[in-house]
């Protein structure tokens, strides 16, 4: 008789496969790791080397004499060369003035600005006239008794007559009667010729004093009037600056006014700018006491004139820039005021690239420039750029500036 197997052997079989696969997964993923692990422990890092920044970029000068002239920057105000104040010379009442003697008017030299009531001195002249006339008359009396008296000494008298007997002082008193009395003549027609007030040059009126119907007295001021050929300007100029410009001092300054610089005045006006020549005449005989400065005093020429549409007549009052012609330097060294370092310092780009710190002695700070006297050669190169920390040896790439900010100076 056949026996069969028991049913419960096939689920019992298919357990322990499984467990089976299962170990073994687990057996592979710890393998793996492991391995992954020696893998990556046993692989070698590179060493990353580390790269050095480029030196900084400059730009450079290569300084070459020139010649450079140190002009000198000033400023003043417009002034009448010539003003004066119109008084009264004789007195009287005003009886006329003239259109043209108004505030702002121009007039000419020679020109009736104003007249005084004449009467009382057209009837001077007739008395001294008159006086004139009977000193005269006393004159030929004395003349004739001077005659008769000698006559009669020549018939009765003895020896030298006695002056008083020929009349000599009488007659001398005669004569100086007449000279007193064509004086008092002479000086009435003055008086009466001063009733009438004129111009004492080519000018323009600052302003009025007197209205018509008003009584002045002599010396009374009739109004200020200024002359309109010449302006002046007083320029202040520092100490130091003074010696930047080629001008005689001393007593024999005046003699030769061609030898004091030009200058070259300029103002904003009406939206444009506009500019003036002159020349400086002269120095004020003091140095200022509040800013210790040298004041120049110049002059320009026909301040009225206008040869063009628009420009401005140089009236007192206006202000102006000046520009003082300075002396020339025929081989300054001249470099950028931005390249200079604490005001004698340098940043030199040597044959290596590298930065050296140079100290110099300096002619003449400028606004925009710096002219140097001392410790620096023709054909070096001046870093002009602004760079960061800065030492002596520091490498750096240098170029060629674009531009040549230095090289001349505003007008």
């Amino acid at each position: 008789m056949t026996s069969a197997s028991p049913p419960h052997d096939a689920p019992g079989s298919q357990r322990g496969a499984g467990l089976a696969q299962a170990l073994l997964a687990v057996l592979i993923l710890v393998v793996g790791g492991l391995l992954a692990r020696f893998v990556l422990s046993s692989r070698s890092v590179p060493e990353l080397e580390a790269t050095p920044p480029a030196p900084p970029l400059v730009h450079t000068l290569s300084v070459q004499p020139s010649e450079t002239r140190m002009d000198v920057i000033s400023y003043g105000t417009v002034r009448p060369r010539t003003e004066s104040v119109l008084s009264a010379e004789v007195s009287g009442r005003v009886v006329w003035i003239a259109e043209h003697f108004e505030a702002g008017s121009f007039f000419a030299a020679g020109d009736e600005l104003l007249r005084i009531d004449p009467r009382d001195y057209e009837f001077a002249i007739v008395r001294a006239e008159a006086a004139v006339a009977r000193a005269q008359l006393a004159v030929a009396t004395e003349e004739n008794e001077a005659r008769v008296a000698l006559e009669e000494w020549t018939q009765i008298g003895e020896g030298e007559p006695d002056p008083l007997v020929l009349r000599e002082p009488q007659l001398a008193e005669a004569r100086a009667a007449v000279s007193a009395a064509r004086a008092d003549l002479e000086q009435a027609r003055i008086d009466l010729e001063r009733t009438t007030v004129r111009a004492p040059y080519d000018g323009r009126v600052r302003h009025r004093d007197v209205d018509p119907g008003e009584y002045v007295a002599i010396a009374t001021n009739l109004g200020r009037v200024y002359a309109t050929d010449v302006v002046e300007l007083v320029l202040p100029v520092p100490r130091h600056e003074v010696g930047f410009l080629d001008m005689p001092l001393g007593r024999a300054a005046h003699s030769v006014p061609e030898h004091w610089p030009a200058v070259t005045f300029a103002t904003d006006f009406g939206g444009r700018h506009w500019t003036w020549e002159g020349r400086v005449v002269r120095t004020e005989g003091v140095i200022s006491e509040r800013t210790r400065s040298v004041r120049l005093v110049a002059r320009i020429e026909a301040p009225y004139a206008i040869d063009e549409p628009g420009r401005p007549p140089l009236v007192p009052g206006m202000f102006l820039d000046a520009q003082i012609r300075g002396r020339v330097v025929s081989d300054a060294l001249v470099v950028p005021r931005t390249a200079l370092r604490a005001d004698d310092v340098l940043l030199i780009v040597d044959d290596d690239e590298r930065l050296r710190m140079r100290s110099v002695t300096p002619l003449r700070l400028e606004r925009e420039r710096v002219i140097v006297a001392a410790g620096l050669l023709p054909g070096e190169r001046v870093c002009v750029s602004i760079v960061d920390a800065a030492t002596d040896g520091m490498a750096v790439r240098a170029e060629p500036a674009p531009t040549t900010p230095h090289a001349s100076r505003d007008p």
